[in-house]
């Protein structure tokens, strides 16, 4: 599974509960993030 996330201010944080993370490890599975700061010259909240 791949998440990607896009903010416009600091990274919020990640958590997974426990039950989660086993039933990923049971099957095998994999997951990848790819977070984005989103900024711009022409505002401060862009």
């Amino acid at each position: 599974m791949q998440q990607v996330g896009y903010f416009h201010e600091g990274y919020p944080g990640l958590h997974f509960e426990a039950d989660l993370i086993e039933g990923l490890a049971k099957y095998g599975l994999s997951v990848d993030f790819d977070f984005y700061k989103l900024w711009s010259d022409g505002r401060e909240d862009t």
